[in-house]
C-alpha cells in the first residue's frame, strides 16, 4: 500500500536572530524548534497523521546569502499507534529561507 510521507522543519530563533552555521535543537514543543513527520497524507483525515519530533538536530553546514545547505534527524512518536520513527540522514541543498 502507498502511503505518501513529508518532513518539515521549524527553526524558530529569537528576534534579531540571523541563522549561523551552526547545530540547532529540535524539540517536543511548537514554541521551538521542531521536526515534523507527515504519514500517510493522501488519506482521508482520520488516518493522515502529523508527528512531532521529540529529540532531534538541524546543522546548517554552508550559508550563502539567503540559501542554505544542511542535514537534519530526529525522532518522533504516533500517539495513534504508538510506534516511534527515526529520520535520519536527511538532507537539504540550496534551501531559501526568508
Amino acid at each position: 500500500m502507498n502511503r505518501p510521507e513529508n518532513v518539515s522543519l521549524y527553526l524558530k530563533l529569537n528576534p534579531n536572530e540571523e541563522i549561523t552555521v551552526k547545530e540547532y535543537s529540535l524539540e517536543n514543543d511548537l514554541k521551538k524548534s521542531t521536526g515534523n513527520y507527515y504519514y500517510n497524507i493522501l488519506a482521508e483525515p482520520q488516518d493522515k497523521e502529523r508527528l512531532l519530533s521529540t529529540t532531534g538536530k538541524v546543522i546548517i553546514t554552508k550559508i550563502e546569502g539567503t540559501t542554505i545547505w544542511g542535514t537534519f534527524e530526529f525522532k518522533t512518536k504516533s500517539i495513534k499507534t504508538n510506534q516511534e520513527y527515526t529520520i535520519s540522514e536527511g538532507q537539504f541543498n540550496e534551501l531559501r529561507y526568508f
